[in-house]
């Protein structure tokens, strides 16, 4: 049966393979490039600076000899498509394959987790990472206790995903640090979270309203100079078709909403403008749909567990802050760099979900799984 499941995986990856070439050739026959792929390459000498730049750099630069964009694009393509086969090959089965096709061939991992990007240097060992997380959270061995062997390599793969990715990087650092928690502090005297998919959603939206008010009543110079900071990074205050975020921007929580449809979304006008840009209206839509799906299913599998569904319900709350306080507000400033900064996002937000919910089906059918 497993031997069966890996086959029908390894099909599904080279049908991907080809989708993830075509997805990448039209991006630079339309734009011109990928990201700062050009600069990673070593094809330009300007581009952004600091250590995560700097570390791409002298990664993807070893390609420069070949000279040609589009073969390095297929080499690469080749190389982390056999990588995610072997991470995700024994989580994909029957149950599950429908919501992974949905996440893996949407337009934005296509393109950017198989280009020289910095988001291709971050996904590979987050997507690992999380795999051993899962592992941690809800398989024990057969005496019934937790095992703690992957922790090293995790702080490992953590090191590494603060180098190639900075502060982005603490969503998952803490997320560490949450699970460390719950797996050492019983929880059973903690009353049970009642709340479904839709409120919890709202909860989280709330809290990250709260936590962007506090911050603009209280520290007002840090979140103005962090406004800056992203406004000019993605050229936002250049922009014809979006408003210009800046402090008193923020500080209205009507357009707190606004900013997060901005993240996802490109404006009527915008639209009109750059049709292509209806790929990121597709792509968007996808990633909602498989957010959702996946933790609806999470929240399925784990509901007659009463501890473990509390644990769950924490983690979706804390990972739900994490996009609309991070990637929501950032992706606001600019949609292109949007759709490719949330590739950051989707590990901990859609893959984590489907990687625990495999998890605990193979753990309910091996008996040692306990609430």
């Amino acid at each position: 049966m497993k031997t069966t499941i890996v086959n029908n995986n390894l099909s599904f990856f080279l049908i991907r393979f080809f989708f993830s070439i075509t997805f990448c050739y039209l991006t630079l026959l339309i734009t011109g490039r990928i990201a700062d792929m050009d600069f990673l390459l070593g094809f330009i000498e300007y581009g952004a600076g600091g250590t995560s730049s700097q570390l791409a750099t002298d990664i993807y630069s070893n390609l420069y000899f070949l000279g040609n964009k589009y073969i390095i694009i297929a080499i690469l393509n080749a190389f982390f498509s056999i990588i995610l086969f072997f991470l995700l090959r024994t989580y994909i089965d029957k149950n599950n394959k429908y919501i992974w096709s949905l996440v893996l061939m949407s337009p934005g991992i296509l393109i950017y987790a198989n280009a020289p990007t910095k988001e291709a240097l971050f996904l590979y060992p987050t997507i690992y990472f999380l795999v051993l997380e899962s592992n941690f959270l809800f398989k024990k061995n057969i005496k019934g206790k937790v095992s703690f062997y992957n922790i090293p390599v995790q702080i490992c793969l953590l090191f590494f995903m603060f180098l190639i990715r900075g502060d982005i990087a603490f969503a998952y650092i803490f997320l560490f640090l949450i699970c460390i928690f719950f797996k050492n502090f019983h929880m059973k005297n903690i009353s049970s979270i009642n709340y479904n998919f839709n409120q919890l959603v709202f909860i989280a939206f709330l809290i990250s309203l709260t936590i962007i008010f506090l911050i603009s009543a209280l520290r007002p110079e840090l979140l103005n100079r962090l406004l800056t900071y992203l406004m000019y990074s993605f050229e936002n205050q250049k922009s014809i078709y979006r408003p210009i975020i800046d402090l008193e921007f923020v500080k209205n929580p009507l357009n707190f909403f606004r900013i997060q449809y901005l993240a996802l979304f490109p404006t009527p006008i915008e639209l009109i403008a750059k049709p292509y840009k209806i790929v990121i209206i597709f792509d968007s839509l996808l990633l909602i749909y498989s957010f959702m799906f996946s933790w609806k299913s999470l929240f399925k599998a784990i509901n007659e567990y009463k501890t473990s569904k509390i644990i769950i319900k924490i983690l979706f709350t804390y990972i739900s802050v994490v996009y609309f306080t991070i990637f929501g507000l950032i992706g606001g400033f600019n949609l292109g760099s949007s759709q490719r900064l949330r590739l950051n996002y989707i590990p901990i937000g859609i893959i984590f979900p489907l990687l625990l919910e495999r998890k605990i089906r193979l753990s309910k059918n091996n008996k040692l799984y306990h609430s």
